[in-house]
């Protein structure tokens, strides 16, 4: 206070800053706060998405389905469960309506990768290869480095016959994830299919087909190897690979060194596809290669054994085959030596 008890000037100019502050304050404070525009345009939290999906990850797919269905109909737009309702019906094997939802899904946002991936998925297993073509390049133009998709794509590919281009892309995937068994197993697949298509060049490619098909082979076993050294209970891993070797042994011993075949070269592929039976004990294939590795090696009472016990399993095999594409119902579209050893199991 100064004389006479009236307010000094310090005082004044005091007050005046406190109020300026609040007026300050007063007129910042709404820009903190949400409009009425974005209050009304913020997406909820979807309870029924929510509880779909805890009941998906229990396996409770009835349940799950139920809620992803109440999502959709309360939000006609709701791209997420459309999707979710694709993954259901594709777990149910409802697959036209598993198609449809992902339809739905992509129509919703178009460049969803995992529901075109989902949905190439099962045009690849309804063997529609054209389809899940186009669906898995509309994912890779949008992630060309996503794995699953690289993967996928490659998979389609071989089943088209595409063969040099299937490759390339099991490589990629491979090159992003070196220690994906799967991949692994896919392009040695892919390698050792490399046979049957110069085998059909005709014999003026005798060299490159002496010199190039081995090292495909040899390639293809290096990637089962890696395979089975990333997940060791890899049961097709081992059963391919015994298929490889068996394949391998007796092309290089026919058409490259031009002697009788070293019967013990047939051990290694004997062993994998024991292993692939201790593993499996239903794995009719297994039986039906090891009987013709056992036949080629001499053993000529253990192999009838194997073959008896792979026909006793239900596999069927029309010995009069000669076309190597017709044996894709025994899950052989790569080994081409075959048709050689049709003549040891004439009797099968």
């Amino acid at each position: 206070m100064g004389i006479n008890g009236r307010p000094t000037l310090e005082v004044f100019s005091w007050v005046a800053g406190i109020l300026g502050f609040i007026l300050a304050l007063a007129l910042a404070l709404p820009s903190f706060l949400p409009s009425q525009h974005e209050k009304s345009s913020s997406k909820p939290v979807n309870l029924f998405l929510s509880k779909g999906e805890a009941f998906l990850r229990k396996n409770d797919l009835d349940s799950a389905l139920f809620y992803f269905n109440q999502s959709t109909i309360e939000n006609p737009k709701d791209e997420e469960g459309f999707y979710s309702l694709g993954l259901v019906y594709m777990m149910k094997k409802d697959f036209p309506i598993a198609i449809e939802s992902f339809t739905k899904s992509i129509k919703l946002r178009p460049k969803y990768v995992d529901a075109f991936v989902k949905r190439a998925t099962i045009y690849f297993d309804m063997k529609e290869f054209g389809i899940a073509l186009s669906d898995i390049n509309s994912a890779a133009k949008v992630e060309p480095d996503n794995v699953e998709v690289l993967n996928l794509n490659g998979l389609i590919l071989d089943r088209l016959n595409n063969i040099a281009e299937a490759k390339e892309k099991f490589e990629k995937a491979i090159e992003l994830d070196p220690n994906n068994p799967s991949i692994h197993y896919n392009l040695a697949l892919t390698r050792a299919r490399y046979f049957p298509f110069v085998q059909m060049i005709g014999s003026a490619w005798h060299s490159k087909l002496t010199t190039e098909v081995p090292k495909m082979h040899d390639s293809a076993i290096w990637n089962l190897n890696t395979a089975i050294s990333y997940k060791a209970n890899f049961t097709d891993a081992y059963f391919a690979r015994g298929k490889i070797k068996l394949d391998n042994y007796y092309f290089y011993n026919s058409f490259v060194s031009h002697k009788a075949p070293n019967t013990n070269m047939y051990d290694e592929a004997i062993t994998d596809f024991t292993h692939t039976i201790e593993m499996d004990t239903n794995f009719s294939e297994a039986y039906f290669f090891r009987g013709i590795a056992k036949s080629l090696k001499g053993e000529s009472i253990s192999a009838s054994e194997d073959f008896k016990k792979a026909k006793q399993m239900g596999l069927k095999l029309d010995s009069k085959v000669s076309n190597i594409s017709n044996l894709s119902h025994i899950g052989n579209d790569y080994l081409s030596s075959y048709i050689l050893y049709k003549n040891q199991v004439a009797n099968f």
